[in-house]
């Protein structure tokens, strides 16, 4: 179980004993993402602290990637940090290193320069891969507020102009502003004992830090703000790909800890006349899925398709037997036996279970202190009694919910695609809806 250390100077420790082996992975750092600054400063500050320090050389910090530990950083929306995965023999080895880095990090002009060549690059690799991916131009689609796929990777990378003019005191300005205690933040995962790493933390991280009045914004996702429509995105690849979502609203119910929405994913992806089974028995697509997206603070919820397919017709008919299977399963429900199916297979899924690896674990603790905070994280016996408390009621009042047509429609298709041979929104939507 996580325990979370509040300091009396503001900074935060999340802590979890790792009872499976000797081994330690971390990530320290600060709340100072990009979304602090959407100019590229944070990712470029992440950039440098790996390059030197006042104590040791650039060659030296590479050395003790190799005899230390390999201490990288990152820059998420929320954080600045770096992580690092080590024997736990080797624990304050790697917080030493951690915090020169972290804290005593120096810019040489030569090399500030040459980075930002770097930094150039990257961003280039990183809007080419971005657009290649149809999940993250529906994003910007359904977040216009976000900006296009350029323009979001501005916000992390910065400006070209922008970043051929940055100096070396923008980014110890940014460092002076952010790294500061009330923003201190680490996840840990160790063997080591919760006293041992707060006494290593202290000594090389919360006591060395200054506090201001700099304010850590929640963890949050984007809100789904734009109008329903279709967005076509043209590119020369011969598949056709599509994702559809439904824009469902909670305003009433939260899904948190509800067991319907799964219940419902696995009746439509089980149930033989329903949506993933009916296409693929159609030989319209080859991997046509149905989902639902809590995305993170449940404020905004979304179900929906996506396949790739080879022509523009068959967009429609698949989508029409989406259409099908809405209406199928408004006019059935979910079957008592589908309900009971889902839950023995719940529970014998827990014996399938293999042990997570540290990472992924670390990863889990940051994703749950993201969407709880410092809630207490809810038990076996909590989600087992949620298990058993879910009726065939509950997953019909989902399916009504899930799927009402007063939901805003949103359809990305990408692909070298004839437009003349697409319908309109408005021709889709009676394909989704058609009771």
């Amino acid at each position: 179980m996580r325990k979370i250390i509040n300091f009396p100077n503001g900074a935060k420790i999340i802590y979890r004993k790792n009872k499976q082996n000797k081994a330690t992975v971390a990530e320290i750092g600060f709340f100072a993402g990009f979304k602090y600054s959407r100019d590229g400063v944070p990712h470029f500050l992440e950039h440098m602290l790996m390059k030197e320090t006042n104590k040791r050389t650039e060659n030296q910090v590479l050395d003790d990637k190799a005899n230390i530990a390999f201490v990288n950083g990152a820059t998420s929306k929320d954080r600045l940090f770096v992580d690092f995965h080590k024997s736990t023999r080797k624990i304050e080895e790697c917080f030493e290193f951690a915090s020169d880095l972290l804290l005593n990090f120096h810019i040489s002009e030569d090399r500030f320069e040459t980075e930002k060549s770097i930094i150039l690059e990257e961003k280039c690799r990183s809007i080419d891969s971005r657009s290649k991916r149809i999940g993250a131009h529906h994003f910007h689609f359904y977040c216009p507020q976000v900006g296009t796929i350029e323009e979001f990777q501005n916000g992390v990378f910065g400006e070209n102009e922008f970043i051929k003019n940055l100096t070396i005191n923008d980014l110890e300005a940014y460092a002076k502003k952010h790294f500061v205690s009330n923003k201190f933040i680490m996840f840990i995962l160790t063997s080591a004992s919760k006293r041992k790493v707060i006494k290593l933390a202290k000594k090389y991280f919360i006591n060395k830090l200054d506090k201001n009045d700099e304010v850590s914004i929640p963890f949050s996702v984007e809100k789904i703000t734009g109008q329903e429509g279709l967005n076509i995105v043209k590119n020369q690849d011969s598949a056709i790909k599509c994702k559809l979502t439904l824009k469902v609203d909670t305003t009433e119910v939260k899904y948190k800890y509800n067991y319907a929405p799964r219940v419902l994913d696995f009746v439509m992806n089980k149930r033989n006349n329903l949506f993933k089974y009916s296409v693929r028995k159609s030989g319209l697509s080859y991997d046509p899925d149905y989902s639902f997206d809590l995305r993170g603070n449940q404020d905004d919820l979304v179900v929906g398709i996506e396949f790739t397919t080879s022509k523009e017709e068959n967009i429609a008919q698949i989508i029409s037997i989406f259409g099908d299977s809405i209406k199928s399963i408004k006019e059935t429900g979910v079957f008592e036996k589908e309900l009971e199916t889902f839950k023995i297979n719940k529970k014998l899924s827990e014996d399938l279970e293999l042990p997570i690896d540290r990472d992924r674990l670390l990863s889990l603790m940051v994703n749950t202190y993201a969407e709880i905070g410092e809630e207490k994280p809810k038990s076996n016996r909590f989600y087992k009694k949620l298990l058993k408390k879910c009726s065939v009621s509950d997953c019909n009042e989902c399916i009504n919910r899930f799927f009402n047509k007063n939901n805003d429609l949103h359809i990305t298709i990408m692909g070298n695609v004839d437009e003349n041979k697409l319908l309109s929104i408005e021709e889709y939507r009676n394909l989704v809806f058609k009771d």
